[in-house]
């Protein structure tokens, strides 16, 4: 029989902070406010030692940070090393130490550039560092798929246990801060946000606004976490890649609609079952249009007079207090579904909505809904036309 994956763990280390707690009263009261876009106060060395934190780049911190953090979530679950694996999404490594590396090799000349700038800037230090911090010598890697990549990685983390590869993965994903040239190229794209504040589905949305962070879930086999009397925050029933196949930038929509029923068929549901949606929601006007056709396509409209208190499923994006934490994006959403489920509760869009009328959505808005948890789609779309949706539901 094939083994079913459960979420045992959460690490997370945001702007909103580093505890669950105050993760998921951030999400739950939206602001209406510019985000906070980068980790403040942040010391890695409560994971390393000085040494290798000097020898780190950050979005290397934040994740060993995110995962000793989930590593103390889930309890001892006595895997052997071989039997866990490193599943972690990036999509841009460390660019800032690139940047730094070709004004030191202009200034200083060869002997100026950091030695292990190779081992350290490229998108697979995270996931090592990882495996290196908790002595994880199993299937270790990196996932590259934009702004999929979180979900991605999360998705092939639950693919390795059911495969029997692992007994445990620690997956999800890592991302600091782009460098003013890339910020710079998004802006000329006309995506990023003037005002600084993400508004999904909101006729006054205006783009969205970067963010650094790092979650990871930790993924165990359910029936070593029964066992063990593991706290089970969801299962994690299925998920699908696909890809548009239509545009490096514009989302055609398809691609998308196609990855939500492969995803609850490799769950075993039919689309009636679904009871809420996490979109990605970024705020753009091509996405977001592309996202609610294909949501809309997949599981039926609901008539605009219709709230998302009684309609048969609903909708929220949690970008509007995260920021858009890019390559990270899906492991942070992922890890509200599951808190959704603990708290029997759905975090807002966002305050004073003025929902699009176009988008033709239940969207949950201006304060949490309550509800009975119920399987649920996270969707994650990157450019390049990269789709990952994953499927959870409640703990058995």
């Amino acid at each position: 029989m094939t083994p079913r994956v459960a979420v045992t763990g959460i690490g997370l280390v945001c702007p909103q902070g580093d505890t669950i707690a105050g993760f998921w009263d951030a999400i739950n009261r939206p602001t209406g406010a510019p985000v906070a876009r980068t980790v403040e106060a942040f010391d890695v060395t409560r994971w390393i030692d000085r040494r290798d934190a000097r020898r780190s780049t950050r979005f290397m911190q934040l994740a060993v940070a995110a995962a000793g953090l989930a590593h103390a979530d889930a309890g001892d679950h006595a895997t052997p090393p071989e039997r866990a694996g490193v599943v972690l999404g990036n999509a841009y490594g460390a660019p800032e130490a690139f940047a730094d590396a070709d004004r030191d090799l202009a200034t200083f000349g060869i002997v100026g550039v950091n030695p292990i700038l190779g081992m350290v800037a490229c998108e697979s230090a995270a996931s090592a560092a990882v495996a290196l911090t908790l002595g994880i010598t199993g299937h270790t890697k990196v996932v590259i798929g934009a702004c999929a990549s979180g979900a991605m990685a999360i998705a092939d983390g639950a693919d390795l246990i059911r495969s029997g590869r692992c007994d445990t993965v620690y997956a999800g994903a890592t991302q600091s801060m782009v460098t003013p040239a890339i910020e710079a190229g998004y802006r000329n794209l006309r995506v990023l946000s003037p005002s600084g504040i993400m508004r999904p589905f909101d006729t006054r949305r205006d783009g969205f606004a970067f963010a650094e962070g790092a979650a990871v879930l930790v993924l165990e086999r359910l029936d070593r976490a029964q066992a063990r009397g593991a706290r089970v925050y969801a299962e994690l029933a299925g998920s699908a890649n696909t890809n548009d196949a239509h545009h490096m930038i514009a989302p055609s929509g398809d691609g998308a609609i196609l990855c939500m029923r492969l995803a609850l068929a490799d769950a075993g549901l039919d689309a009636s079952a679904v009871r809420h949606v996490n979109a990605h929601g970024t705020a753009t006007a091509v996405n977001d249009k592309a996202e609610a056709r294909a949501i809309r396509e997949v599981l039926g409209e609901v008539p605009v007079d219709v709230a998302a208190a009684d309609a048969p499923y609903s909708v929220t994006s949690i970008k509007g207090v995260t920021g858009h934490t890019a390559s990270a994006s899906g492991a942070f959403e992922a890890a509200a579904v599951c808190l959704s489920f603990v708290h029997g509760s759905l975090p807002p869009t966002g305050i004073d909505l003025q929902l699009d009328p176009a988008a033709r959505l239940p969207i949950v808005a201006d304060e949490p809904l309550p509800w009975t948890p119920g399987p649920t789609l996270s969707n994650s779309f990157g450019l390049g036309g990269h789709n990952c949706c994953l499927v959870l539901r409640p703990a058995p």
